[in-house]
């Protein structure tokens, strides 16, 4: 198979892929939950710690409660990007490193396919109502000398097959 013929075979299997992906539904999914806090803020995480369910993500969902998010959990760390297919609600993306130390923070908008990658190595990611560290009183804590964690009963970590 030539050049073009292999790329025309790639786009295809992308496509067959997302649209699999996104034929699959929320509810489909078993998720677990964490406990999270930020600083002394508190919210409750879905975890995202198989290829499956990260790639599902909060796709194709119209509501998510004020003291809700979702967490991905990454095998490897990594500069992981994020965008919006599918996603119906403004998020905001929370880039954490190995200790759950926040280093970047990203707003992303409905629908849009503009990419949002970690500046570092992320282990971990969170997704949030877009807002919701402004309306904790967080934002401004985030450039602190330390900057905020990310702590969770148990440790993200341990989402992580074994």
């Amino acid at each position: 198979m030539n050049k073009q013929g292999w790329r025309t075979m790639r786009r295809w299997c992308l496509a067959v892929f997302l649209v699999c992906a996104s034929a699959s539904s929320y509810a489909d999914v078993d998720w677990r939950e964490v406990s999270l806090s930020i600083g002394s803020r508190a919210l409750i995480a879905e975890v995202a710690a198989t290829p499956d369910e990260r790639s599902l993500g909060l796709m194709n969902r119209e509501f998510m409660a004020e003291d809700r998010g979702m967490v991905f959990v990454f095998e490897q760390p990594g500069y992981h990007c994020f965008w919006m297919r599918n996603t119906l609600i403004p998020l905001t993306v929370i880039f954490l490193d190995a200790q759950q130390r926040i280093f970047q923070t990203n707003d992303m908008q409905p629908l849009s396919e503009q990419v949002h990658c970690a500046n570092q190595p992320a282990h971990f990611a969170l997704e949030v109502n877009q807002g919701w560290l402004q309306r904790q009183g967080l934002q401004l804590q985030l450039r602190r000398p330390g900057g905020l964690y990310v702590e969770s009963t148990p440790p993200l970590a341990s989402f992580l097959a074994p």
